[in-house]
């Protein structure tokens, strides 16, 4: 191999290893923001704090996220596509029956809108976000992606026969989102609400008559 060629290997090489090591201080940095700002919420939790559980300087968070709405931004999008990725992964297994859709369904609400650490982070960091014109943008695609991602589930679940199939799926995701943000906004200051009030209202929405069980408490 001659000089010229082992020195394009050695930057080919030396590309890969700075795009791996930015990828793993990007992962890094991500998953400790997620854990601290469920800890401690957005408001109480600062990047030193979420750099310092990283293994990084400050330098990192702002070289990879921008600042601290920008990470937990990132931290929320990480915590719903955990959540999709596993309720995914269940309904994989269970198969696409009713009686799956209704258990899966019953179960997000409880672990999900029943969170109230998440609940806080989201809505402390909604009320930043809300408040800055160059931050607002990213909350509404935030929520117009989760209203999407309801439309297409409820959806798919109809077409497998789990819910009535005559609803305007974009109409009711509006819906469904606004029930799930309102009943987490309670729960963050009323821990002993039960998420049976929610699985109640999604039955009403979707026209799906789910199992009976006893109020949860989280």
């Amino acid at each position: 191999m001659g000089a010229i060629s082992r020195k394009a290997t050695m930057f080919a090489v030396a590309r890969v290893s700075r795009a791996e090591s930015k990828e793993r201080t990007h992962r890094r940095v991500l998953d400790a923001a997620v854990s601290m700002f469920l800890e401690h919420g957005y408001n109480a939790c600062s990047l030193e704090q979420i750099a310092d559980a990283a293994g990084y300087s400050t330098g990192a968070v702002y070289s990879n996220f921008g600042g601290k709405p920008e990470l937990a931004s990132a931290a929320i999008e990480e915590l719903y596509q955990r959540e999709t990725l596993r309720v995914l992964g269940v309904l994989a297994e269970a198969g696409p029956s009713v009686q799956a859709w209704m258990v899966i369904l019953r179960d997000w609400v409880q672990r999900t809108i029943g969170d109230r650490q998440w609940a806080r982070f989201e809505l402390e960091l909604s009320v930043v976000m809300a408040t800055r014109d160059e931050l607002r943008p990213l909350l509404s695609q935030r929520y117009a992606r989760m209203r999407a991602q309801l439309a297409a589930s409820v959806r798919v679940a109809a077409e497998q026969g789990a819910f009535k199939t005559d609803a305007d799926w974009d109409g009711t995701a509006v819906l469904l989102l606004g029930l799930i943000l309102g009943i987490s906004l309670q729960r963050v200051v009323d821990p002993l609400l039960p998420t049976d009030q929610l699985v109640h209202g999604l039955e009403t929405l979707v026209g799906a008559p789910l199992p009976t069980t006893t109020s949860k408490h989280i």
